[in-house]
């Protein structure tokens, strides 16, 4: 119910002034419009908190940022590796996939190896094989949002790229 007072009063209720006690039925169904639209915008908002901050800063990295879904973010970057990221536990979960070659396959100790080797020598990230056999590397960031912890967290969690690109590990021997 919108509350309105009696004859020659006004009251505010949002960007609507009421006035003269009378609610004309078409102003009634432009109220109630704007509260079902304002919760139907509330139902659709995105699940990341901090979203907006995230994606200028990702962009400002060079990233390109789309949302594929309300609870999906897709960072693509020419240089780094790309990336999705969701909510999760209080914070946000970043996740690359690489799959995996037919040496993973045939020699899947020597695979693992370098699997540990990777989370040995990470900062901000852990790696996996999922039941794919595809090798997954996440990074999880806590809520707030700061912008220069968001960074260092970053520069942690892309550390791998540099181990890939140097060539430190025999990456290509395992993916494609």
């Amino acid at each position: 119910m919108i509350p309105f007072r009696s004859a020659g009063s006004h009251r505010s209720f949002g960007r609507f002034m009421l006035g003269s006690g009378l609610l004309v039925a078409s102003q009634l169904v432009a109220v109630q419009t704007l509260a079902v639209t304002a919760a139907h915008a509330e139902a659709e908002a995105p699940a990341f908190p901090a979203l907006l901050d995230i994606t200028r800063q990702l962009e400002y990295l060079g990233y390109e940022v789309s949302m594929p879904s309300a609870s999906i973010l897709k960072a693509v970057h020419p240089v780094r590796s790309n990336f999705t990221a969701r909510q999760y536990q209080n914070g946000l979960l970043l996740s690359v996939t690489f799959l995996p070659n037919i040496a993973a396959s045939n020699d899947p100790v020597g695979y693992l190896r370098l699997v540990n080797k990777l989370n040995q020598d990470a900062t901000a990230a852990r790696f996996y094989v999922n039941d794919e056999n595809s090798m997954i590397v996440e990074g999880w960031y806590p809520y707030p949002y700061n912008r220069t912890s968001f960074a260092r967290f970053m520069d942690g969690f892309n550390q791998f790229g540099s181990q890939f690109a140097e060539g430190e590990m025999e990456i290509t021997r395992y993916l494609k």
